[in-house]
């Protein structure tokens, strides 16, 4: 069976890359015109900060390349559901190996552009000639994922430890 992260680690780094920001910002004042408290306190929003800032740390300690790894399987991003379903977390991966076969440009709006027509193509040939089509990428990418999450719950002390206050 293919590697498919699990366990606080995932739920940590999926967090971190998807909904930390939310989980730290400015809130409305909705309730707060109808007397009532918001649902997050601002408790909720320190113990949010704690854990950005424990994940970001982890982060930088992995390195770049892992870090940069985790990024971009982490990432949510606009991946057809069809390579999503095909490739799970490794999808990201697989389309910036793909990417970088052409060659990866240095400003992140080309980059941007270069992944999502990679992903259109690599959605098109799943379709045309099934998973043969990422057979060439898709062990690499799961070896790549594989190895920046181990280094990732190395830093975090292993699976045993549960996931962070702040980050569910």
């Amino acid at each position: 069976m293919p590697f498919q992260p699990r366990g606080p680690a995932d739920v940590e780094l999926d967090w971190f890359f998807n909904l930390a920001e939310c989980d730290m910002g400015d809130r409305s004042n909705y309730f707060a015109m109808l007397g009532r408290q918001e649902p997050d306190t601002m408790e909720d929003r320190a113990e949010a900060c704690h854990a950005r800032r424990l994940i970001r740390r982890r982060l930088l300690n992995l390195g770049s390349h892992d870090a940069g790894v985790l990024q971009v399987a982490y990432a949510a991003r606009p991946w057809s559901i069809e390579l999503r379903d095909e490739l799970g977390r490794a999808t990201g991966v697989v389309v910036r190996l793909a990417a970088a076969e052409v060659g990866l440009p240095d400003d992140d709006t080309e980059l941007d552009v270069l992944e999502r027509r990679t992903a259109q193509w690599l959605s098109e040939a799943l379709a045309r000639t099934g998973p043969a089509a990422l057979e060439r990428l898709h062990p690499r990418a799961l070896g790549l994922l594989k190895r920046a999450f181990r280094a990732y719950v190395r830093q975090r002390g292993g699976d045993d430890e549960p996931a962070l206050r702040g980050a569910l």
